[in-house]
């Protein structure tokens, strides 16, 4: 039996076994992760993006963003949000996660994208109006907090020792 059709057959091994392909991070695995993006299991589109995240492949980044903006599960977006942070700040993830920090609905998803939109902020002072969005508009008083914070630590002048 076939790696894909375990993974229709058996949602719980197919959850392990694209685990390994995501630990493995072999871009060659990318045609056999692709359909398990549009699975009906909730749980086999979430590992099918998490075994995106260490594949070095210019295909990846947009599959990624489709997930976290698109996919109706929170746990699919939070798991799309936290392969992209383990990306690089590709112009396709950047445009993706400023997106997703000011749209999406799960506090969880979109604490998920400011965390990583602050880790980038160093090398994309951009990213300071999406936080500075954040910090005005979302609901949340923590994350408001947050991006706040984030944009007076990375404006705040630095002196020399």
């Amino acid at each position: 039996m076939g790696e894909t059709a375990l993974i229709r057959r058996d949602a719980r091994r197919g959850t392990q076994l694209l685990r390994g392909i995501a630990n493995a991070g072999l871009a060659s695995a990318l045609p056999a992760v692709q359909p398990h993006l549009r699975s009906k299991s909730e749980s086999i589109r979430g590992a099918a993006v998490s075994a995106l995240r260490l594949m070095n492949d210019p295909r990846v980044d947009p599959l990624i963003v489709e997930a976290l903006l698109n996919d109706p599960k929170k746990t699919v977006r939070r798991a799309a949000a936290e392969a992209a942070d383990l990306r690089g700040s590709s112009e396709t993830l950047l445009t993706g996660l400023q997106n997703a920090v000011t749209s999406d609905p799960d506090v969880k998803v979109r604490r998920q994208v400011l965390e990583t939109l602050i880790k980038w902020l160093p090398d994309h002072p951009e990213l300071r109006a999406a936080l500075a969005v954040v910090e005005k508009d979302d609901k949340r008083p923590s994350v408001r907090r947050t991006a706040g914070d984030a944009i007076a630590k990375f404006s705040a002048p630095t002196t020399a020792p």
